[in-house]
């Protein structure tokens, strides 16, 4: 099925439901091999490799596409609910680009299929054929950004046009200081080098067998550069898969990790939550290995994520998108903690004028929303009332199940709302971009299916109660 090197939080997780679908888990530290079972290692170079997201909320995948798509594959039928964005053209793709325009030190570029955004201080002229890699790859419509810095890419070296040579961050002490000595007498005139991390244990011989071989990968595609007429793909780079973990998602991952290791419930949020609780984590875990006191301390775990939790406090919203984007509303004033009704109530003040999205009222000084969120729900609704206290309006956002962290809260929005002002029937808004998503398989049928149905549920009760 295909070698899949794995770095981060989810790492163990994600080897379980990988080997159990056939793949190797390429030179992973002693205690996964120990997890999942030396026959399950290779010390191969990984076709693909999968990290964290920067936010900590998810993994990305990227490496050969059909090794990619396949892991992609395997972890979704484990997962279902994940959020999936497939990013195109593939990153480090190498393209003889034609510039269409300029926009000051940006340059519009025509390619093979689309086009993209190079920012640099060469000059061009429009018409003029460019070598170009894609360093940021585009997604639902963005536009992809570009490079004239083409890199080739192997199993366990990039070649970068220039003369740097650099190694993976995650190569360190003297293996660092050997791999960079070797790539300056490797060097190909005009290129740099970029160990990855793959190479910290790569034998020499199969180093060197690397950079010769994209030696003469380098000079066909430049020979292909040299003869093409116009905007063409020269090389095709990794495929990027990039998934985001929602609350449920998280929970099942606790599951498939805890199939080869100790584990508490909601090892992977806390996780996220940063060092402090990682930390604490790993010491709840180590106990569980000599006592008998899970349901203690995950409640211990549970009560140190949520202790900062009370009315008067602070509370931000973080409202991560389909698309990827993610918005901080607030802080808003925590009213009200209901842990037995699952629901916390949010003051925030609105400033400036306009009109609010969805509600299409006009937005006054002096505004303020009372949020209450659902804890256990696929709800969000802030009413919004005038300085006066005139409810001016309700907006219900559907999402995936809130997470509490340190001063914040979190859930993916799924695009589909109910809005409802005074005199006017409610209405459910945004359902075609809810379908868009599906369709491009972002979420699953299942997702779909059910913010469908939370906004229906919501509208039929917006409808049978008066506005308070």
């Amino acid at each position: 099925m295909g070698a899949i090197k794995l770095r981060g939080i989810y790492t163990t997780a994600i080897a379980a439901i990988l080997v159990s679908h056939g793949f190797k888990i390429a030179q992973p530290s002693q205690v996964t091999a120990e997890r999942i079972g030396e026959s399950h290692v290779t010390e191969e170079a990984p076709q693909a490799v999968i990290i964290d997201k920067a936010d900590k909320h998810g993994i990305r995948i990227r490496g050969l596409k059909e090794v990619v798509d396949r892991a992609a594959e395997a972890i979704l039928e484990e997962l279902g609910d994940a959020i999936v964005r497939r990013y195109s053209p593939g990153l480090y793709s190498v393209y003889a680009g034609v510039v269409k325009e300029r926009r000051e030190d940006t340059y519009i570029v025509e390619l093979e299929g689309g086009e993209g955004v190079l920012r640099c201080r060469e000059e061009f002229s429009e018409g003029q054929k460019v070598l170009v890699c894609v360093v940021k790859p585009g997604f639902a419509g963005s536009t992809p950004h570009l490079s004239t810095q083409v890199r080739v890419t192997g199993r366990y070296a990039y070649l970068i046009r220039g003369d740097r040579i650099t190694a993976s961050e995650w190569i360190k002490g003297w293996r660092r200081s050997e791999l960079l000595n070797l790539g300056r007498m490797l060097k190909p005139a005009g290129w740099g080098i970029k160990w990855r991390s793959s190479a910290e244990r790569a034998k020499t011989t199969e180093l060197v067998e690397e950079i010769a071989s994209l030696k003469k990968r380098a000079e066909e595609l430049i020979k292909r550069f040299d003869e093409a007429a116009g905007a063409s793909l020269l090389m095709e780079g990794e495929q990027v898969i990039e998934m985001e973990f929602p609350r449920d998602v998280k929970l099942k991952l606790d599951e498939k990790r805890g199939e080869v290791a100790v584990t508490v419930r909601g090892h992977h949020r806390l996780k996220a939550a940063g060092p402090k609780f990682s930390a604490l984590v790993d010491l709840a875990e180590e106990l569980l290995k000599e006592l008998d006191v899970r349901r203690e301390l995950e409640q211990i775990l549970e009560r140190k994520l949520e202790e900062w939790l009370e009315k008067g406090g602070n509370l931000l919203i973080e409202h991560s998108t389909l698309k990827g984007n993610v918005y901080k509303l607030g802080p808003g004033k925590v009213q009200e903690v209901n842990h037995s009704q699952g629901k916390i109530v949010v003051l925030r003040q609105f400033k400036g004028r306009g009109r609010y999205d969805g509600l299409d009222v006009p937005k006054e000084e002096g505004d303020y929303g009372l949020t209450e969120i659902s804890l256990n729900g696929w709800t969000t609704t802030t009413r919004y009332f005038s300085k006066e206290g005139e409810l001016k309006g309700i907006y219900v956002n559907i999402n995936t199940p809130p997470e509490l962290y340190p001063g914040k809260l979190r859930y993916i929005d799924l695009c589909i709302d109910v809005v409802k002002i005074p005199g006017s029937p409610a209405k459910i808004i945004d359902r075609e971009e809810l379908e868009s998503y599906w369709k491009l398989g972002v979420i699953g049928e299942k997702l779909y299916r059910k913010a469908l149905q939370e906004a229906q549920k919501v509208m039929e009760r917006l409808e049978a109660q008066p506005l308070e």
